[in-house]
C-alpha cells in the first residue's frame, strides 16, 4: 500500500514531535512505501556520529561488487531516529591541502521513500589520501575540528565530541594487503567443518593466519549471526593474486564434499580488494 503524506502536513508533525503518528500511520496502513510532494531540506536537529574508514563504493550491498584497492570514506549516522530511513544528510565537501571541509547544510527529504524509522546517513567519499589531516565539520550553528591520521596500516581520529559531533570508532586498521577475512556459520552439529575448510584451503595454497590488535577496530565485517553457529572471523594473508583465485575452486569441492544434506552452512571468504567467494552462490 502507497501513502500520499502531505508536505505541510510532516513539516508540521516534525514541529509537534509527531514521530508516534507516524508509527500509528505505518502500523495501520501497513506501509511499504511514503510518497510526499517534491524534495525538501529540514533543518539538521540531531548529533551526528561519524567514522572514517577504509571502505568500497557502495559497499553496503553485499551483491554489488566493486573490486578494486579501497579508498577513504567517511560515514555518517544521526543520533535520533527519523520516519523513514530514505531521508539523508545534505552536505558539502572538499579537501584542499591537509584540510577536509565538510559543510552540513541540514537534511534531505526525498520525493519517495520507504517506512523504516532509524537513523539517517550520509557516505562521503574523500579518494586515497595519505597522512596528517586536519577534519572540520560545519552546520548552520556549529563548527567541529578534528585530528585525522592516515598511516600505512592504520586511520586514526583525535579530538573532543560536542553536541553536535561525535567520533564513533576513533581507531581502526586499513585493510592489510594481500588479506582476506574467514567467515563461518554452520549448524550446531557441524561446527567442525569451519575448521575443515581452513585445513583444506592450506594444502591448495600458502595463507598465514594473523590477528587484529586490540588497539582498533578491524576493517572486515564482523561475525555473521544468520546461522545457529558463527565462528569468529579469521584473517590470512595469501602470496598472490592468482593463488586467491583458487579459493573457489576449493570452496565449492568443500562444498560438494562435505556439506550436509539439510545444508545450513555458509561460508564467506573477502579480501583487501573487495573480492568475495560465497558457498551459497557456488
Amino acid at each position: 500500500m502507497h501513502i500520499k503524506v502531505n508536505q505541510k502536513h510532516l513539516q508540521i508533525g516534525f514541529l509537534l514531535k509527531g514521530l508516534p503518528i507516524m508509527f500509528v500511520l505505518m502500523s495501520l496502513l501497513g506501509c511499504d512505501i511514503l510518497f510526499w510532494d517534491d524534495e525538501t531540506l529540514i533543518p539538521l536537529d540531531t548529533r551526528i556520529h561519524f567514522k572514517v574508514l577504509e571502505s568500497f563504493d557502495n559497499n553496503a550491498h553485499d551483491s554489488y561488487e566493486t573490486i578494486t584497492t579501497p579508498e577513504i570514506f567517511i560515514d555518517m549516522l544521526s543520533e535520533k531516529s527519523y520516519p523513514s530511513t530514505s531521508y539523508y544528510f545534505a552536505v558539502n565537501h572538499r579537501v584542499v591541502g591537509r584540510r577536509i571541509l565538510i559543510g552540513v547544510d541540514g537534511i534531505k527529504i526525498p520525493g519517495a521513500g520507504n517506512c523504516m524509522v532509524g537513523p539517517i546517513g550520509k557516505r562521503i567519499k574523500i579518494g586515497r589520501i595519505h597522512g596528517a589531516y586536519e577534519l572540520t565539520i560545519r552546520g548552520r550553528d556549529f563548527e567541529n575540528e578534528y585530528a585525522v591520521n592516515i598511516s600505512d596500516s592504520l586511520i586514526t581520529i583525535e579530538g573532543t565530541e560536542t553536541p553536535d559531533t561525535k567520533p564513533s570508532i576513533t581507531s581502526i586498521f586499513r585493510y592489510p594487503k594481500n588479506s582476506f577475512a574467514y567467515l563461518c556459520g554452520t549448524t550446531l552439529q557441524d561446527s567442525s567443518l569451519c575448521e575443515d575448510f581452513i585445513d583444506t584451503l592450506k594444502s591448495v595454497i600458502n595463507v598465514t593466519e594473523f590477528k587484529f590488535l586490540d588497539i582498533a577496530e578491524s576493517p572486515y565485517p564482523p561475525a555473521g549471526n544468520g546461522n545457529h553457529y558463527n565462528a569468529e572471523p579469521k584473517f590470512f594473508y595469501y602470496k598472490s593474486e592468482e593463488d586467491f583465485e583458487k579459493i573457489e575452486d576449493v570452496m565449492r569441492t568443500f562444498k560438494r564434499d562435505h556439506f550436509p544434506d539439510n545444508n545450513g552452512v555458509s561460508l564467506r571468504i573477502i579480501n583487501w580488494m573487495n573480492k568475495r567467494v560465497r558457498s551459497w552462490l557456488l
